[in-house]
């Protein structure tokens, strides 16, 4: 499954940057956007018929990696707080 989760748009509104992301492995992901980007003119002409714009956008399809960035990040904050508050061994307290 796919989700659209940003649209930048130009000003003069001739462009959209559509940034997509999906659950699997990065090279499932890959595929995906690239099959967007080849269904690109078809999304383009349905989105014409479905809003009163004077011009319709011309699509372009981008992975985004929003979600794994943050994942990372997370990770990275568990592992240094992890390492400056080791877990007690067994026999010692805080008595």
């Amino acid at each position: 499954m796919v989700t659209v989760t940003e649209v930048r748009v130009s000003h003069d509104l001739k462009h959209a940057r559509v940034f997509v992301s999906s659950l699997g492995a990065p090279g499932a992901r890959t595929v995906a956007v690239e099959g967007l980007n080849h269904a690109a003119p078809f999304l383009r002409r349905a989105l014409g018929r479905a809003v009163t714009l004077r011009s319709v956008p011309e699509l372009v399809f981008v992975e985004d990696a929003t979600l794994e960035h943050g994942e990372r990040v997370e990770r990275l904050l568990r592992e240094i707080h992890d390492g400056e508050h080791p877990a007690p061994a067994d026999g010692d307290h805080d008595d």
